[in-house]
């Protein structure tokens, strides 16, 4: 026991010295920022900001959808491999390793990000290889979602997020424009299945793009019983499709929940002070309801929900609550058991400091990917080849435009054309 209170006191003191904030706190500068569209100040609200070592994903993090935001798509991979980097050092690092943190909270221990967090770096890395016209390195790191979610399996995660349906599509697509017809039939296939499990867990059905695209594949490949099937289930008589090129629109909308603490203060028979905190997520405002594509002013086409970021996240957080809660309750034991230790061999007057400094560092984790989207909504269209004037908009429940974004000369050529966007509305926090 002495030495567990020989090792308390150094960390209590440097994690008191470096201030009890919650981490979403100093993002607020950087949101107010993105909902007033201005991307270059909220990049430099960012570089601002300070993180300590153990934090430097968040960083790197929010650093790669900032700059991708601006257009910056190699620099936002260039902080994606790096968090890929950090992603792989810190998910080997053993827990007895950390273990000197656990007396203090789980804040202390290096941030390896959520399971879902984890995964879309892959996907935002496929976007900006999309966005840069490179289908071969897209394509490898849609195929790497797959693998990253094989080793979440393997690692016992118990969330509902064990695939994701819009890398799967997007494979599809790549797939289809490296004329890979075979490979984007499979990958159409496992879209759809992850969706009719979204469909369960999340109350997302099938978007009826994906029974368009389906459809397609399976005539070209001549499966006709397999082709009555979808036609049946998405309710499309035909497909036509006549020497025309793909726009592939990928928006993400709003921002994700923000982690908040919930704590309980209880004082025991002896005078002794506890405090429990768990973390929970808060939703920022819900105003995008839905994107619209509009193509020179005519052309109109309405994005569909791909992927619910926000409910993933509630999901994973849910799955991991009996863990969180369990240390929480064993880290209670521990702190009064330093108390104890204290007043036994220092007096009253440290078992009390020993009491305020273990009920002060009591907080719950509340990191995050700040900057990830609420949902990611798609939209495809095909085009003859050319030049074209294209509007994005994020839409209200109403139909009224709360944010749009404007792309001129947009060259639609023999491959397909990706924009990404990400569409955030006109609100800020305090």
């Amino acid at each position: 026991m002495g030495r567990r209170l020989a090792a308390f006191w150094p960390l209590a003191l440097l994690l008191l010295l470096s201030g009890c904030a919650p981490h979403s706190a100093g993002f607020a500068p950087v949101e107010r920022a993105l909902a007033a569209g201005e991307i270059q100040k909220a990049l430099k609200q960012h570089e601002a900001r300070r993180f300590a070592k153990r934090d430097e994903l968040i960083d790197r993090l929010d650093a790669a959808l900032l700059e991708r935001m601006g257009g910056n798509f190699k620099e936002s991979n260039r902080h994606l491999e790096r968090a890929k980097a950090l992603i792989e050092h810190y998910s080997a690092v053993s827990v007895s390793e950390q273990a000197g943190t656990f007396v203090i909270n789980d804040a202390t221990t290096a941030y390896a990000g959520e399971e879902f967090e984890q995964v879309l770096v892959h996907l935002y890395s496929a976007l900006n290889h999309l966005e840069l016209g490179d289908l071969y390195a897209a394509r490898v790191e849609a195929l790497q979602v797959d693998l990253r979610l094989e080793e979440m399996a393997q690692r016992g995660f118990r969330g509902r997020y064990s695939g994701d349906p819009l890398a799967r599509y997007l494979s599809g697509v790549i797939f289809e424009a490296l004329n890979e017809p075979s490979d984007a039939l499979i990958a159409y296939r496992r879209a759809y299945g992850l969706f009719l499990e979204y469909e369960r867990h999340f109350n997302l059905s099938p978007p009826h793009r994906l029974g368009v695209d389906l459809l397609r594949a399976t005539e070209r490949m001549g499966l006709e019983q397999e082709q009555a099937r979808y036609r049946e289930a998405f309710g499309i008589d035909s497909v036509k499709r006549g020497g025309q090129t793909d726009l592939v629109v990928v928006a993400s909308v709003g921002l994700s929940p923000l982690k908040r603490e919930s704590s309980t203060l209880v004082q025991r028979a002896d005078g002794r002070m506890i405090r429990v905190s768990l973390p929970y997520y808060q939703s920022r405002p819900a105003l995008i309801e839905s994107v619209r594509v509009v193509i020179e002013g005519e052309k109109s086409v309405r994005g569909e929900l791909f992927l619910p970021v926000e409910a993933i996240a509630k999901d994973t957080l849910s799955a991991k609550m009996p863990a969180i809660t369990a240390r929480a309750i064993a880290r209670t034991v521990t702190k009064h058991q330093v108390v104890r230790e204290a007043d036994e061999h220092g007096g009253p007057l440290a078992g009390f400091v020993a009491n305020v400094v273990g009920v002060l560092t009591e907080s719950a984790d509340t990191r995050s990917w700040f900057t990830l989207p609420a949902a990611i909504h798609l939209a495809r269209t095909e085009l003859p080849e050319g030049t074209y004037h294209i509007t994005i908009e994020g839409l209200s429940p109403g139909g009224g435009v709360l944010v749009s974004r404007h792309y001129h000369a947009v060259e639609v050529g023999q491959e397909p054309r990706f924009l990404t966007p990400h569409l955030i509305p006109p609100y800020a926090r305090n």
